[in-house]
């Protein structure tokens, strides 16, 4: 269907020259020239390796890999994330990856020493996982074309698998982003005793959006939720179905990843907690407790999403929530291995102090503040850069307005 045909050397040869060259600029001068391989289909490459440079690095080493369409390219799991995926799952099983798309996870399970079944459903993604897989692995890996519920009821009573993979298209038919499991394509919640009955361990890929409580009512036999962020960006939520795993309490791993060519699994930050500990009862800071040379910490996204206070101020002594919305914590103790950012306070802002800052260079963060921070920046009449930050939030049980000038740790 995408001229899988005709992937020749030179249509390569026009991907490899013209990486760097503007697409708009590509299209204008096809229009008046004539080639004899599909240009409008090479200069989509071009577009779709520009925006997935750092995503797929390891894979976009080889000039072969091909991108079915732009939407293909924008759905791919990050190779780092696909790389956890493939950690958990650990090697020698055999896994089903029941909605491969471009098969960034498939080639990571396979690379990883399992024997893979990858199963897609629209055409031009089938070619493209048949071309690719051909490329970047040399593991055991197998492609179906087929409607993968479908296929997995014609092949329960024959296949038997250690890890089914699912990661479900989160668009309803007007194309709108979707979040819960029943709203996805497949929906995992009416489909989820077929699913099951072919594999012994789950793992369904959700929207960063998921409501994990919600989601564990729905799917009682959940064991585990991983929480993923690539350098603070929350990616994915994982939700694991294990054997022999406890489900009643259900472990959390809010998990942060660095960002990395060689699609390694590169950790910054790993934080565990049972669903039970998950409370925000936490103490709550006074404007007094924020003075020059304390400790301001900003949790990461995976650990945002928790919304576990409490537990985050019983693990780091002497940490205080600063308000209780506002997600912000402040200690005079350092804690180097809090897993998200540290600021140090060096000045609490009154009106004075704030015509000191104005034309100097600050990266500013509200959270829970009346104002937004394009607004703040403007008011306080400050540059860009990164010479300090500036801090604008409500604090203590009376939510004070209070602006903190302030050094990343």
């Amino acid at each position: 269907m995408k001229y899988f045909d005709k992937l020749d050397k030179k249509f390569l040869n026009y991907i490899k020259n013209n990486l760097s060259a503007d697409p708009a600029s590509l299209y204008l001068q096809s229009a008046s020239k004539q080639y004899d391989f599909p240009v409008a289909f090479a200069i989509e490459q071009i577009e779709c390796r520009r925006k997935c440079a750092k995503k797929l690095s390891r894979y976009l080493q080889h000039i072969e890999f091909i991108f079915p369409t732009h939407l293909a390219a924008e759905q791919a799991t990050h190779q780092c994330v696909a790389a956890y995926h493939a950690y958990l799952v650990g090697n020698s099983h055999n896994v089903i990856d029941i909605t491969a798309g471009l098969g960034i996870d498939a080639f990571s399970f396979a690379n990883s020493g399992n024997q893979v079944t990858a199963i897609e459903l629209a055409e031009d993604r089938y070619e493209a996982l048949c071309h690719n897989a051909a490329i970047v692995t040399s593991g055991d890996i197998t492609m179906v074309h087929a409607d993968s519920l479908a296929w997995i009821k014609e092949n329960t009573d024959r296949c038997r698998f250690d890890y089914l993979f699912v990661d479900p298209a989160r668009r309803d038919n007007l194309k709108r982003r979707t979040y819960s499991f029943a709203d996805s394509l497949p929906d995992i919640l009416t489909n989820f005793p077929l699913i099951s009955s072919i594999a012994d361990n789950i793992v369904i890929k959700a929207s960063p959006l998921l409501d994990i409580t919600q989601v564990k009512r729905e799917i009682p036999a959940i064991t585990s939720f991983h929480i993923v962020c690539i350098k603070g960006e929350c990616k994915e939520v994982l939700a694991m179905v294990e054997q022999n795993k406890e489900a009643a309490d259900p472990e959390i791993v809010a998990i942060d990843l660095n960002e990395n060519r060689e699609a390694e699994v590169d950790v910054i930050s790993k934080w565990v907690i049972k669903m039970s500990q998950l409370s925000n009862d936490a103490p709550i800071a006074d404007v007094s407790d924020l003075v020059p040379q304390a400790y301001i910490y900003d949790p990461n996204a995976s650990i945002h999403k928790l919304n576990c206070s409490s537990e985050i101020c019983c693990r780091f002594e002497g940490l205080k929530k600063i308000s209780s919305n506002t997600e912000l914590y402040c200690s005079t103790e350092l804690h180097t291995d809090f897993p998200g950012r540290i600021f140090r306070i060096e000045s609490i802002l009154d009106k004075s102090a704030g015509k000191l800052l104005r034309q100097q260079r600050r990266e500013v963060i509200v959270r829970n503040y009346p104002l937004t921070a394009d607004q703040l920046r403007a008011k306080m009449r400050l540059k860009s850069g990164d010479e300090g930050f500036l801090i604008g939030c409500k604090v203590g049980e009376k939510a004070s307005p209070t602006l903190m000038d302030c050094k990343k740790i």
